[in-house]
């Protein structure tokens, strides 16, 4: 019998009749404080902060931890200690052993993670809502007796240096990337090195320097601990009290950042020639992995909280954010550039103000920074406009209530961002006025005062030639004494108050009792058809003011021919660029001032097209989808310009390593089966104007699309927006795109090892062909793959990162298009173990088609796809990406009334002659991408090997 742990008894019945939901006035102004949350801000004794939040939109909690220790904190010489603490953190502590953290958390269905930052490491989870106590037991205990061990380290190093190697060393730009943001500030202590570190340090560390970190970092005075979601206040204060109360607090610590201040003056090392602006460092980084060059600039800006900083943040975001950007319109609109943008990146001691710029294909990279000087140049001379201005305000305003209110971690997310910034969870409102007093002479000031005047940091990343990089310039700025605050004490909590609570939910030892069980149903939602039979699926969602619309529709790659593969990516692309009454700048320009966007997709067999807006927006958002789903105009110069930004993309991606073990199982995988069919260079410079209207004008049809609204507006609203925008859209036949020939499986009794050179990590993918959508048996896989490769609790994850080390993360799925797809097995892996790792995963195969499951492993499994499933539809929006993706594959709609049912009915014995019968670990496909000079002789001791290129064609010795 399935262990009733988690949270929602959900209701069996789905409601079509939707009760009327009330009609809400459409406002011509929002205001951030009407989606503010009550608060409940304090501390206990012992230092730790918390931040309690009320939201019963739905049975679900987020807990919230940050450290106050990052990057910025790292010793000398031991750059990424703050990063690996995120990584021990999991490996176990008094009460909790080691390997047993993710498991108490995905057996409840919960989903969790951690990160590390600059300034902070963030710990958090989602949950149940009756399961917080489970949750604070498991916090507090590792943050009062975490095991620092040797084993523990050896193999956590072993996973962060896969991890480098997985972000930096193995992927384009990687070590470029981890330069960009240090190298402004070589000088200035906390910032001028990398998060992730380096694995000379890590190699260097010893445990006793480790345990001394923790010791003086991983405190209660040095945490803020944030709870939102379903939950009782006073309850949750005794419980807080009673696991976090009596932990000791640590010494006081002086944040680093008033250590040191940021310097006034960072280097200028000349001058530019034709403006006079002042250049700082200029350094060449040489990437064999790069196929397209890159030039990149930085510069070291203020610090949030002054009003330089939100006039900036404003200024970037109308050079570079969104579609009716001067980057978007003058650049790349004008074919100019493959890709061009300017961000922002914050840190508590400061900034740092970034451009990137990418040519196209066989364009010089020495026009980048000219393109990217020319806009930086207008707006000091000219400034912006008031209509500029508004844009990004209302886009900024609008985007911090959805972001706030989209999910409990969400909010929670955003109140520890308040909290370490400002030291008050209520500063979001704040920050938002800072952003509203900004002006356009306070704009113009900033171009005048950060794109010229301040020191210019200069990149280029090339394929091939030398590598320059700058002299260090000695510190910026010397540490200052901080007068420090004694230490804070603990405080047990009294026996008489926990004797109030419910039976069992505070235990040190064990882990303790559930909260009782809310009850909920699915979210309500409506389906309806229109008259030309444009099916149409309308979710209501009230927590924010926000309304989401996406059209989909059928046939997309794997729809087109092998010689005109890509023609549904440009197609896609092209429907936001014009129609016959809007330009692509008008499209844009008017979204966006009303604080909105446009985007569109081409997936495997439909495309999407969606408009995100305020609901004050309503009229604008239907208006806008319909006409450019309707008319659409494809416009010739547009057409070349996305078309030569694609070229471009995929000469980069045809030597990205994920991406050539794909194109190679796939030809083993779907011989002759659209499935397998590849995007390339050759096809897409084949394409012509012509062939994306005709795509257009062969598949969109309201007979062949699906009508998906999430948003706070009522049904019938939906239903007249609907009925008046697509009304009156023709029907008509569309070919059965889904009516595919048998794929031919190639040869699998050999491995298919792709020779990348380049490669520091082996990209292993190891499975079959297996089922459809709708295969009778996809309840019984979905519990398979959940325990064995669906998680951090899973039998792969555990096997190959937390005991041998050798990969950052190892994962299964199983594909579930219309037709029949592949189970796989993905992941980065040392590519001096390359063959060991894919020993492991095919023993680890044999091992779930042959060994009786154990009862508590299918239970955990079981409980996990049921908490999952409950915590993903907290979220309106994700609730309808379920009701439509069954829609699209053909599933009925209905048969989530029977999801729960149908897994708790799974039993060990189904499960294994389920995977018994669809995974295949004597012949499955075996690709690896790596450096065959490495990874060859190690592979040939597990069987006959292929050496190929990139094109799949055997490389002769």
């Amino acid at each position: 019998m399935l262990k009733k742990i988690f949270i929602l008894c959900l209701s069996l019945t789905l409601f079509n009749l939707m009760p009327p939901l009330p009609t809400h006035a459409q406002e011509a102004d929002l205001n951030f404080a009407d989606y503010e949350l009550p608060l409940t801000d304090y501390t206990l004794p012992n230092g730790l902060r918390v931040i309690l939040a009320e939201d019963h939109s739905a049975p679900v909690v987020a807990v919230d931890i940050w450290y106050h220790v990052g990057g910025a904190n790292d010793p000398e010489g031991r750059s990424g200690f703050a990063h690996m603490f995120e990584h021990m953190m999991f490996e176990g502590s008094a009460n909790i052993a080691n390997g047993e953290w993710d498991k108490l958390l995905e057996s409840i269905g919960a989903n969790h993670n951690a990160y590390t930052a600059n300034d902070k490491t963030a710990y958090w989870e989602v949950a149940p809502a009756n399961q917080l106590p489970r949750i604070l037991w498991m916090e507090s205990d590792r943050m009062a007796s975490l095991a620092v061990t040797e084993k523990a380290w050896e193999t956590q190093r072993d996973v962060v240096i896969e991890e480098f190697n997985q972000r930096v060393a193995n992927r384009p730009y990687g070590a470029a990337n981890r330069r960009l943001f240090t190298q402004p500030m070589q000088g200035y202590v906390p910032y001028e090195r990398s998060v992730i570190g380096s694995v000379e340090d890590l190699n260097a560390a010893k445990l006793p320097e480790l345990q001394a970190f923790h010791d003086r970092y991983y405190k209660p005075n040095n945490a803020t601990l944030v709870i939102v979601g379903d939950i009782d206040l006073e309850l949750t204060q005794t419980l807080v009290q009673a696991y976090f109360g009596d932990i000791p607090a640590g010494e006081s610590l002086a944040p680093i950042t008033e250590q040191y201040p940021l310097p006034a003056e960072f280097p200028t090392l000349s001058t530019d020639e034709m403006t006079g602006c002042a250049i700082g460092t200029e350094e060449t980084m040489i990437d064999p992995q790069v196929e397209v060059p890159r030039w990149a600039s930085t510069v070291v800006g203020p610090p949030r909280g002054t009003p330089d900083f939100y006039a900036l943040s404003l200024l970037t975001d109308i050079l570079a954010g969104g579609s009716s950007s001067r980057f978007e319109q003058n650049i790349i609109r004008q074919g100019k550039a493959a890709s061009a943008y300017v961000g922002l990146s914050d840190y508590l001691g400061g900034s740092i103000i970034y451009a990137i710029a990418q040519p196209n294909s066989g364009d010089a990279l020495e026009t980048m920074p000219e393109l990217v000087r020319a806009e930086f140049d207008s707006v000091i001379a000219d400034g912006v406009s008031e209509a500029e201005l508004a844009r990004v305000k209302k886009q900024t305003l609008v985007g911090s209530i959805t972001s706030f209110r989209e999910s409990a971690l969400n909010s929670a997310e955003w109140l520890q961002d308040a909290v370490l910034t400002f030291d008050d969870p209520a500063a979001i409102a704040d920050e938002l006025a800072q952003y509203e007093a900004v002006t356009v002479d306070d704009i113009q000031r900033v171009a005048q005062t950060y794109l010229c005047d301040k020191p210019m940091n200069i990149q280029m990343t090339l394929k091939e030639g030398e590598e320059v990089l700058s002299d260090y310039p000695g510190l910026l700025v010397e540490p200052v004494e901080i007068a420090l605050e004694s230490e804070p004490a603990s405080e047990a909590m009294d026996s008489e108050v926990l004797a109030d609570l419910p039976e069992g939910v505070v235990s040190r030892t064990d882990v303790p009792a559930a909260l009782p069980v809310t009850e909920s149903n699915f979210p309500p939602f409506e389906q309806f058809t229109l008259d030309n039979d444009l099916n149409v699926i309308f979710v209501p969602q009230t927590e924010t003011p926000k309304l989401r619309l996406q059209l989909n529709v059928g046939g997309s790659n794997a729809a087109a021919p092998a010689e005109q593969q890509g023609v549904a990516d440009l197609m896609a692309d092209l429907l936001t660029k014009g129609t016959e009454t809007r330009s692509a700048a008008e499209i844009a320009e008017t979204i966006e001032a009303a604080g909105g966007s446009v985007g569109s997709s081409a997936a495997l067999e439909w495309t999407s097209l969606s408009v995100d807006a305020p609901t004050t927006e309503t009229t604008l958002a239907f208006d806008l989808l319909s006409d450019m789903a309707r008319h659409a105009t494809f416009p010739e110069k547009e057409f070349d310009v996305v078309k030569t930004q694609t070229l471009t993309f995929l000469e980069q991606d045809a030597v990205n390593s994920a991406s050539m073990a794909n194109r190679q199982f796939g030809r083993i995988a779907y011989g002759g089966h659209p499935y397998g069919f590849i995007t390339d260079l050759q096809t897409v410079s084949s394409l012509t104007r012509e062939d994306v209207v005709e795509f257009h004008q062969t598949y969109y049809k309201p007979n062949n699309a699906l009508l998906v609204i999430v948003g706070d507006i009522t049904a019938e609203e939906a239903k007249a927006e609907a009925e008046r925008v697509f009304g009156d859209w023709e029907s008509g036949d569309v070919p059965d795109f889904l009516n595919y020939p048998e794929a031919e499986l190639g040869d699998t009794s050999l491995i298919y090892l792709v020779d990348r050179p380049t490669s520091e990590q082996a990209t292993v993918q190891v499975g079959n062909r297996a089922i459809d959508a709708r295969n009778p048996d996809r309840y019984a896989l979905a519990v398979v793959n959940t325990l064995l490769g669906g998680g951090s609790s899973s039998r792969l994850y555990r096997n190959l990162r937390e005991d041998k080390g050798y990969t950052y993360g190892v994962y299964s799925r199983f594909g579930r298009p219309n037709d029949t797809s592949t189970f796989r097995v993905v992941g980065d892996v040392s590519q001096n173990h390359a063959a060991d790792a894919v020993q492991e995963i095919l023993t680890e195969l044999e091992r779930i088609r042959t060994e009786p499951i154990a009862e508590q492993e299918l239970i955990d499994a079981k409980n996990q796809l049921i908490g999952n499933f409950a915590l993903a539809i907290e979220q309106p929006a994700d609730f309808a990406d379920q009701l439509a993706t069954r829609y699209l594959t053909g599933i009925p709609i209905e048969e989530l009334n029977d999801y729960l049912q149908a897994i708790e009915q799974v039993t060990a014995e189904e499960a294994q002659a389920a995977a018994a019968k669809y995974i295949d670990s004597d012949q499955p496909i075996i690709v690896v991408v790596g450096d065959a000079e490495v990874v060859k002789p190690q592979l040939e001791q597990l069987g006959p090997v292929m050496v190929i290129d990139n094109e799949g064609k055997e490389i002769e010795e």
